[in-house]
């Protein structure tokens, strides 16, 4: 541990916790941390996950969308994927 910088040498890309030890998580639940925070970010009328302030640079047509309304209906789609699969996995591995 590198007192200076708050780092553990090599391993300075990876998350510790307060002993040092790496800090590990599963694939699923990184995947429902992140359907979490959308599901959380929906608009006011609960239809689309707003836009982070920016303009979506993905989808050139919808730049203008940003300034009248804030949020999209295809990430609310993603959103719905999302959330099957993550419903499918624990269902058939059973966590």
């Amino acid at each position: 541990f590198n007192s200076n910088t708050g780092w553990f040498d090599v391993a300075a890309n990876w998350q510790h916790d307060d002993e040092g030890v790496e800090f590990r998580s599963s694939p699923i639940a990184k995947l429902f941390v992140l359907a979490t925070i959308k599901f959380a970010t929906r608009d006011a009328y609960g239809m689309g996950i707003e836009y982070e302030g920016g303009k979506p640079g993905w989808n050139d047509a919808m730049n203008g969308l940003v300034g009248m309304i804030g949020s999209g209906m295809p990430e609310t789609y993603e959103l719905h994927v999302l959330i099957s699969y993550i419903l499918s996995v624990v269902k058939k591995y059973q966590r």
